[in-house]
């Protein structure tokens, strides 16, 4: 997940509660730094390099986004029966 997440997605999940422009400036050029590989530069149009120290944030922030989202699309569609989310290693829903 961590290297095929589209940018746009994370900034928009970040913007709802940070209202920063230099953070979101800064988090833009963070997610483009590309790195080095046999002496070629890359520069991702998607993900966060692996070992990045964010990686493991950004990827909470994209399943956190996932999570409301799911939520919501089954308090749309699933009448009547309540679920309570847990996460552990893995996301899962659990009857309440």
């Amino acid at each position: 997940m961590l290297d095929t997440f589209d940018h746009k997605i994370l900034v928009q999940l970040i913007s709802k509660r940070i209202n920063d422009k230099g953070f979101i400036d800064l988090l833009h050029k963070a997610l483009k730094a590309g790195y080095m590989f046999q002496g070629q530069f890359y520069s991702p149009d998607k993900g966060t390099p692996q070992g990045s120290i964010v990686s493991p944030i950004l990827c909470n922030i994209l399943l956190h986004g996932l999570d409301e989202f799911v939520l919501d699309l089954q308090n749309n569609f699933e009448v009547g029966k309540r679920c309570r989310l847990i996460h552990f290693e893995e996301d899962l829903l659990e009857p309440a």
